[in-house]
């Protein structure tokens, strides 16, 4: 799939999840047990296709899809999200618009992995104050109608997606 094919079939909350190859997704990686170590939700603006997510080192951010999926190191899916979220766009874009307009919510949250981890584990929901990229976009569906049975790892988006298909960087 082509970035171009990308824009034509996204909807608000489709996702991007990344097999990184850096340090920071290598440790999720064999934490979570999953090959996937980044999500990053897609959300339509007024001036394009967006891309909204949580960064280690750098918290929340919001950035031109065009500009941001260049920069991604590894391989990178496309993941359409399911009906639920689809059938709610204003919902996603609402949520992830209210992360630029909170400071609060903006900073990346590290110990918060160590939950993630925790609740996999268990099979377990629990909350998080601090964000990281898969509780960010849980949050996200959540506020819009999805139902999660644990707090979610990157990789369960694998899952929780109606398709996956890889893009051409």
């Amino acid at each position: 799939m082509t970035y171009a094919e990308v824009r034509e079939r996204a909807k608000n909350g489709d996702v991007l999840l990344l097999e990184g190859s850096g340090f920071v997704s290598k440790f999720i990686r064999v934490f979570t047990g999953q090959s996937i170590s980044h999500v990053a939700a897609l959300v339509w603006l007024e001036d394009g296709l967006f891309i909204a997510e949580m960064i280690e080192g750098t918290g929340y951010q919001l950035k031109p899809a065009s500009e941001r999926i260049k920069g991604y190191k590894g391989i990178v899916y496309f993941g359409e999200a399911p009906k639920v979220i689809h059938d709610n766009p204003d919902c996603v874009k609402s949520k992830i618009l209210a992360y630029r307009a909170d400071k609060s919510k903006q900073e990346y949250g590290y110990f918060s992995l160590l939950s993630v981890w925790w609740a996999q584990i268990r099979h377990e929901q629990m909350k998080v104050k601090k964000k990281v990229c898969s509780t960010f976009i849980q949050e996200i569906w959540e506020g819009c109608g999805y139902k999660f049975k644990q707090l979610a790892d990157p990789g369960d988006y694998v899952n929780l997606c109606q398709s996956i298909a890889k893009i051409d960087l």
